[in-house]
């Protein structure tokens, strides 16, 4: 995967996140990304988490299943809820 745009944006209607497949309501922000996977031009939505792990977990040359980050995405949520209490 390489990226070729990066760029964050408001969102006039529902999206969902590539990473975790987390719905996103209008007036959110999301990374709106262009990349070429296996030669194709893709584009999709990422939310914070998604995108920063997956460059520090797999890019450059790591794939995943649209959704994939969902788990790792609710552990760490957990994680700091736990260290506010």
């Amino acid at each position: 995967m390489t990226f070729i745009k990066e760029k964050t944006l408001k969102i006039r209607k529902n999206q969902y996140c590539i990473g975790c497949y987390q719905n996103f309501e209008p007036g959110s922000s999301l990374l709106y990304c262009v990349y070429v996977v296996y030669g194709d031009l893709c584009t999709s939505y990422w939310c914070d988490f998604c995108h920063k792990y997956y460059l520090e977990n797999l890019y450059p040359w790591g794939d995943f299943d649209p959704g994939e980050f969902a788990t790792e995405k609710r552990e760490f949520e957990n994680l700091e809820k736990g260290a506010d209490q």
